[in-house]
């Protein structure tokens, strides 16, 4: 999940900075796990995103298996499936404002996750492996 520093200009920012930018929600529902990444108001959007929820064992957990942003307005797609479906990462770079997936946890545990994501903003402009625990919906 970490993107190649020549590639991208440079290394990445500074972990504290992600939620000047960047909101974070990591949300356990019926569903399974809701993840959605997007602008803070007045923000710039983003050019790319790597998604993924792992366990307390830091092993990849639940199936991508909806995402908002999936088909462009033109028809592309915007989003592709990695890691036998356990990750989101997108196939354009046009800004987006806001992603949402959803990793179906197919019955197992929900305990002890947390969400990551490698977000870009630009080429000299990126986050690495911001996380978030997953938090349960009352």
């Amino acid at each position: 999940m970490k993107p190649n520093e020549d590639a991208h200009q440079g290394p990445p920012q500074n972990a504290s900075t992600f939620n000047e930018n960047y909101s974070m929600t990591c949300e356990l529902t019926d569903n399974g796990v809701e993840l959605t990444v997007k602008g803070v108001e007045g923000g710039a959007g983003f050019k790319g995103i790597f998604a993924q929820v792992r366990d307390g064992t830091h092993q990849l957990v639940g199936l991508v298996t909806e995402g908002v942003f999936m088909v462009g307005v033109d028809g592309s797609i915007l989003y592709q499936h990695r890691c036998d479906e356990k990750a989101v990462t997108h196939t354009s770079n046009a800004v987006k404002g806001q992603a949402t997936f959803l990793f179906n946890l197919g019955g197992g545990t929900a305990n002890n996750l947390n969400c990551f994501v490698t977000v870009v903003k630009s080429r000299s402009v990126y986050w690495v492996q911001h996380n978030q625990p997953v938090v349960e919906l009352d």
